[in-house]
């Protein structure tokens, strides 16, 4: 397992914007918040997957075998984005 770490800061950003991974990688995506408020975020994947992250708190969501791609980090229905990009990492 591999960790994908993003947080969200106040502004509606989200840090870092990219976070890149070996291909085939079985990943644990961790989203925290900066800001004091709830937020829901969706991983753009096939199929999607959703997590509600609580204010000034963090959600994980388990993603295995996730096919090399790019693959939008939706916070709040498009307030703010990221990307997790599989395949072009380095391998552990």
């Amino acid at each position: 397992m591999l960790p994908a770490d993003f947080t969200i800061d106040p502004g509606e950003t989200v840090n870092p914007p990219i976070v890149t991974l070996p291909s085939s990688a079985n990943v644990v995506l961790t989203i925290a918040s900066r800001d004091a408020r709830a937020h829901t975020v969706l991983v753009r994947s096939a199929p999607p997957r959703s997590v509600r992250v609580p204010a000034s708190g963090r959600a994980s969501l388990r993603l295995d075998g996730l096919p090399d791609g790019n693959y939008v980090i939706d916070v709040d229905n498009g307030a703010a984005t990221a990307t997790l990009q599989m395949g072009n990492g380095p391998i552990p």
